[in-house]
């Protein structure tokens, strides 16, 4: 729904990935907990190699949505 809300409130745009996964702590690199409740792709510990992995994944996922888009 293009203009529409996502799960968090904020709007987004149709098809695009959520940006909440680039709010990451200092200390690991990984998102707070509020994040991670809920999550239905990712069924893992919170912290670790595999956590990591899954972030990064999606985290390209963003970067490569936004670097390929025409305005």
């Amino acid at each position: 729904q293009r203009g529409g809300a996502n799960a968090a409130g904020a709007s987004a745009e149709e098809g695009a990935p959520a940006l909440a996964v680039l709010v990451v702590r200092e200390g690991d690199g990984l998102p707070g907990q509020g994040w991670w409740t809920g999550r239905t792709d990712y069924q893992g510990e919170w912290i670790g190699p595999s956590a990591q992995a899954h972030v990064h994944s999606l985290q390209e996922a963003v970067f490569a949505y936004w670097r390929n888009r025409r305005p």
